[in-house]
């Protein structure tokens, strides 16, 4: 982990899983992004989501 990642985890006071990848730090849609946080097991951690809007329904 660098000192950047470790900054946020410090900053939100979260817990970073270790098999977690940072994504690119441009978020666009259809990209993945840090969500912060995700409780599991009464912890708070970071996790990843694809980031966007869903496509507009087909009218007919």
């Amino acid at each position: 982990m660098s000192e950047k990642e470790r900054a946020v985890a410090e900053h939100f006071g979260v817990i970073v899983p270790p098999d977690l990848a940072w994504p690119q730090p441009e978020l666009f849609p259809n990209r993945e992004g840090l969500v912060v946080p995700r409780v599991e097991t009464g912890e708070e951690m970071l996790d990843r989501m694809v980031w966007g809007f869903p496509p507009p329904a087909a009218r007919r």
